[in-house]
């Protein structure tokens, strides 16, 4: 069942590729889920050496070539509080701009990780149509994104036409173009075969 809340939660970001049917009466309030926040901290991987002119790992770079479709968009705080209040994610950093400021250290309000992940998917379901639908996606977040600053969504297909399954590269761009999260997608047609 597609979640009708996380649709018109990202609607205010990305025009729908089709019109979004009527919120569905829940008869029942939803089981909650118990709530979990993780950090998690990895050592540089390469030696110096090894490291691109920027300082980063390559998988910190954004591929050398173009993408073949990209969206930009701004993610307000409205967009932020929405998405905390439908992950039931109430960490400050999110939606306390004083407090993500001085007692974490950011500039603004930082984007969910999960809220990156929901905007990847969107735009290459938007992007792929309806025959097809995406069977498996991993993701990993680099760099921080904030509030009021522009992020761009791309996506390049990575492998041939007539294969089974389509290989997507994924990754969002923060405002200065450097990658701050890089996703794979494996994108297969939809069996509608009911036999």
């Amino acid at each position: 069942m597609p979640s009708h809340l996380l649709t018109t939660t990202l609607t205010d970001l990305i025009s729908p590729a089709s019109p979004t049917p009527s919120t569905p009466k829940i008869s029942s309030p939803p089981i909650p889920l118990p709530q979990g926040h993780h950090l998690v901290y990895f050592p540089i991987q390469l030696p110096p050496s090894k490291l691109i002119p920027d300082g980063a790992d390559p998988d910190h770079s954004p591929d050398p070539h173009p993408p073949s479709h990209s969206i930009s968009l701004t993610p307000s705080a409205t967009h932020l509080f929405h998405f905390s209040a439908l992950s039931f994610n109430a960490h400050s950093i999110h939606i306390d701009p004083i407090y993500a400021k001085e007692v974490d250290g950011h500039r603004a309000l930082l984007v969910h990780g999960p809220l990156t992940l929901a905007l990847m998917l969107r735009v290459l379901n938007d992007h792929i149509g309806p025959a097809l639908s995406v069977s498996k996606f991993s993701y990993r977040n680099y760099a921080p994104l904030y509030v009021d600053e522009k992020m761009t969504i791309n996506l390049r297909k990575v492998s041939r036409e007539d294969a089974v399954e389509e290989r997507w590269d994924v990754w969002i761009e923060g405002p200065e173009g450097g990658m701050a999260v890089k996703g794979n997608a494996h994108v297969a047609p939809i069996n509608t075969d009911t036999s």
